[in-house]
C-alpha cells in the first residue's frame, strides 16, 4: 500500500508531462507590398550591351515615352512600339534602321536591335533599366 501511495503522485506527474503542450496562435501575416508598376518614360544612355559595357567610340541613346522607344546612334535611329505589363514587356518595330549615314550599322547597332526583337523582361534596375531576352539584354542608364 505504501508503494502504491508513493506511486500515484508519480503516475499524476506523469500524466501531466504527456499532455501536449498548449499550441501558440499563429504569427500574423504581414501583407506584401503591392507590386511596383515599372516606369520606363524617360532618357536613358545605353551603357551595356551583352553585359559587357559599350565602347566609348559607341554611343547610343535611347527615348522613350509612354508607347514607344526611340534608340539613336550617330547614323542609325530604330523605333519600337512597346507593351509593358509588370516587368513582361514586348517591342514591335515602328521602322528599321534609319539615319543619316552611308555606312552600315555596326555590329552594336545590329545586336541592340536583336536585343530588343527578343526581348521579354524589363526591369528596374533603380538608376538603370535591363531590358533582356533570348538575344542578350542591354542597360539603359537614365541621364
Amino acid at each position: 500500500m505504501i508503494r502504491i501511495a508513493f506511486a500515484l503522485p508519480l503516475l499524476v506527474l506523469a500524466a501531466c508531462e504527456a499532455q501536449e503542450a498548449p499550441v501558440p496562435a499563429p504569427e500574423p501575416v504581414e501583407e506584401a507590398a503591392p507590386a511596383q508598376t515599372l516606369e520606363l518614360p524617360g532618357n536613358y544612355q545605353v551603357v551595356s550591351y551583352r553585359n559587357a559595357p559599350l565602347p566609348a567610340s559607341t554611343t547610343m541613346s535611347a527615348a522613350i515615352d509612354g508607347s514607344q522607344v526611340a534608340i539613336t546612334s550617330p547614323c542609325a535611329r530604330m523605333v519600337w512600339d512597346y507593351e509593358l505589363d509588370g516587368n513582361a514587356v514586348s517591342f514591335s518595330p515602328v521602322s528599321g534602321f534609319s539615319g543619316g549615314c552611308a555606312a552600315n550599322p555596326t555590329t552594336f547597332e545590329n545586336g541592340v536591335a536583336d536585343v530588343m526583337a527578343k526581348a521579354n523582361i524589363a526591369m528596374d534596375m533603380g538608376e538603370r533599366i535591363n531590358i533582356s531576352g533570348s538575344g542578350g539584354a542591354i542597360e539603359l542608364e537614365s541621364r
